[in-house]
């Protein structure tokens, strides 16, 4: 929705629709952590715990010693060209601002190497 009542309202009263198609684990994972009711949101332990995590090996990544799957190239120390400057599309002034974001997401899924969503 445009207006900022509509937006609050949905985000009070209707469940959250995921914009892509992903695996069900992961699905799984998302709904659980959105959940409304916090007594029913999805815990730290649930979500370590869930099929979607099966494959971490959470020992290793705390201890650092889990290969990152992606590095950016990073020119210099206060390079942010790898960042996204979304200050623009949070509130588009206009259709066009929404629609640029919408492709950029779009083409930003298509030219990853891989499949971030990808079955386990």
């Amino acid at each position: 929705g445009r207006d900022n009542n509509e937006i609050y309202s949905k985000i009070l009263h209707q469940d959250p629709v995921l914009l892509v198609d992903i695996n069900a684990a992961c699905a799984a994972v998302l709904r659980g952590l959105l959940c409304k009711e916090a007594s029913e949101r999805m815990t730290a332990e649930e979500t370590i715990a869930s099929p979607f995590c099966a494959e971490i090996d959470f020992a290793a990544l705390a201890a650092r010693q889990v290969q990152a799957p992606y590095v950016p190239y990073i020119q210099h120390d206060t390079d942010t060209s790898n960042v996204v400057q979304i200050e623009k599309y949070i509130n588009p002034a206009n259709e066009e601002d929404g629609r640029e974001w919408d492709r950029y997401l779009y083409k930003a899924l298509l030219t990853l190497p891989t499949d971030p969503f990808e079955e386990l």
